[in-house]
């Protein structure tokens, strides 16, 4: 790796809980985080770590700088409320089902109980 393709770069080291971590972006690229291994902050920052997590993040901005753009998904319809309850609202399905019940018939004496 030259000292020109490391240019424009930002490299920022985070260590929480003993893991840690590198975040790499360049000039108008999204940026990528890598795991750091090793239990001390000296095995963290071992150059050649750092190194292959650098040539990792300039290998994928070649094919994709930049992430995939975030599509929103439509809202969904609105809740009936109590303003609402009864009144059609723009946009909603409304459907009335009707349920016919039957009462219930006394048991008859030739039929037998569950108890």
């Amino acid at each position: 790796m030259t000292e020109t393709s490391l240019a424009g770069l930002k490299i920022i080291v985070g260590v929480n809980n003993g893991r840690g971590q590198v975040g790499i972006q360049g000039k108008d690229t999204d940026p990528m985080v890598f795991p750091l291994k090793g239990e001390t902050l000296r095995e963290m920052m071992d150059p050649e770590q750092i190194s292959a997590c650098i040539a990792q993040a300039q290998e994928r901005w070649l094919t994709a700088p930049k992430n995939a753009k975030y599509e929103r998904p439509a809202p969904p319809p609105p809740a009936p409320s109590k303003k609402t309850e009864g009144k059609v609202v723009p946009g909603s399905v409304t459907r009335t089902v009707t349920q016919r019940v039957e009462p219930k018939k006394p048991p008859q004496l030739e039929q037998k109980t569950m108890f």
